[in-house]
């Protein structure tokens, strides 16, 4: 895809701007640890993603309704 269709051109020679879809989700900021810069744990994310799904299927009658939800 080129920068005319995605429209991230502001002109020849022009500074690009990325869109939001362009940009790396977290930046890594300096090799300080410390999780910094928006960075999520896997055991957290993993956590609440457990809770998430333990949440939906006790309040879901089918298996159908869980996967809508």
């Amino acid at each position: 895809m080129t920068d005319s269709k995605r429209g991230t051109s502001s002109g020849v020679g022009g500074p690009r701007v990325l869109s939001i879809l362009d940009r790396p989700l977290a930046a890594k900021k300096g090799s300080g640890g410390g999780g910094s810069g928006g960075e999520v744990s896997l055991s957290a994310f993993s956590f609440l993603f457990s809770e998430m799904v333990q949440y939906y299927q006790s309040r879901v009658l089918s298996i159908a309704d869980l996967e809508r939800k």
